[in-house]
């Protein structure tokens, strides 16, 4: 299958090897000509048969496509991690290559023998608060099933494992699937499951002082968000140690993000906390991290030159509709904005205290990390009082 170029101009081709048991991609950047040729094992891809197309599975598509942007950029392609179609695919959607060891350590078993139900046809999982119950066509992971000894009811079998949130993160934690920090850290937390945000992010005060006298904005879910030192649920449980690597990498650019923005004036980072979400049913309502000082700057400078602001972001505009891809949009355009800044060697008086002066070639840009981080299969999703919220897809 081949997605044609989109966005940046990167050209997608899928394939699978059937006896060989792996799937593979190339990219190709249009503007910088940079290629690179990406494969996995199809046994890494949760719910991936290696029967199907690599490039209609959208897990199979996400796994591959994050693995061609990160061997991209290592190439030194600086074109890619702007095409929105690419990241459309990777949102919430991260590698989750851990899942079958946490459901070896949850049901007691081999990894092999959890890979193999994870495979199996007709397989499914249905959650409580405290318990995963999985079933599977009989017969189709006798390892499994000899470990288990799953309960049948016709061409069906099924088994159960009922066990408490904080239980099972401390065995998560104890079979080296989480690191031991992230067990009772005052750094991090983690913050109930809600159908969506629990509330609208702090607008950007220029935007927020035109909309002052407008109609309240309707009233979203609320739920008792206590933070908490482990997930909540033992579904939040999975969620996080699927892919704890890719949850760690995040978190890293977070921090590199907050580090970045600092000098225009917006909070230190004091903890990051985790939220696991439906993503079916979940959006992102923030809009991009600027104070106003990074914004008056800019401001200052777009009055001048030819430089224009996404949708949203200028002095007078409405903000846009809530949505990952509409705000992954914006985040690219300003991230290219800030490099056409910075290759104008563009210095300007702070839009607050004129007596600094903003060099954008000496600033790094806080909007590369931004991107970068829409391509993990993670979301940034708000800042609140130094507590950076991130979110994390339910499996």
């Amino acid at each position: 299958m081949i997605r044609a170029p989109s966005g940046s101009g990167v050209e997608f081709r899928w394939g699978a090897d059937r006896k060989a048991r792996v799937v593979s991609a190339t990219a190709r950047c249009e503007e910088c000509e940079r290629r690179v040729e990406c494969a996995l094992d199809a046994a890494a891809i949760v719910g991936y048969s290696v029967n199907d197309d690599p490039g209609r599975d959208a897990q199979a598509r996400a796994q591959l496509t994050r693995a061609c942007l990160v061997a991209l950029r290592d190439e030194g392609c600086l074109h890619a991690i702007h095409d929105r179609a690419a990241l459309v695919d990777c949102i919430l959607r991260p590698d989750r290559a851990r899942l079958p060891a946490v459901l070896a350590a949850l049901f007691d078993t081999s990894e092999a023998a959890a890979r193999a139900v994870l495979s199996a046809r007709g397989f499914s999982a249905t959650w409580k608060s405290d318990e995963l119950s999985i079933a599977w066509t009989s017969g189709g992971a006798e390892a499994f099933e000899d470990a288990v000894s799953p309960t049948r009811r016709g061409t069906i079998a099924t088994a159960s494992v009922t066990m408490a949130a904080a239980e099972a993160w401390e065995l998560i934690v104890s079979r080296g699937l989480v690191p031991v920090d992230w067990l009772g850290s005052d750094a991090r937390a983690f913050r109930a499951q809600v159908p969506q945000a629990i509330g609208r992010a702090r607008l950007p005060a220029n935007v927020a002082r035109y909309r002052a006298a407008e109609r309240a904005a309707p009233t979203v879910a609320t739920v008792r968000d206590r933070a908490t030192s482990a997930p909540s649920t033992l579904r939040g449980c999975v969620a996080i140690a699927a892919d704890c690597t890719g949850a760690m990498a995040t978190e890293a650019l977070v921090r590199e993000v907050l580090v970045r923005l600092a000098p225009w004036g917006v909070e230190r980072l004091r903890r990051i906390s985790w939220r696991t979400v439906d993503a079916s049913q979940w959006r992102t309502e923030r809009q991009s991290y600027w104070s106003e000082s990074l914004r008056a700057t800019i401001a200052s400078v777009l009055r001048e030159t030819p430089f224009a602001l996404p949708p949203g972001y200028g002095p007078t505009d409405a903000p846009p509709r809530p949505s990952w891809w509409a705000l992954a949009a914006a985040e690219s355009t300003l991230a290219k904005l800030w490099s056409e800044l910075s290759v104008t060697g563009v210095t300007r008086p702070d839009g607050i205290d004129g007596v600094r002066l903003r060099d954008f070639k000496a600033l790094a840009n806080p909007y590369e990390p931004l991107i970068a981080i829409w391509s993990t299969g993670f979301i940034f999703d708000a800042l609140i009082h130094g507590e950076a919220v991130l979110v994390a897809s339910e499996w």
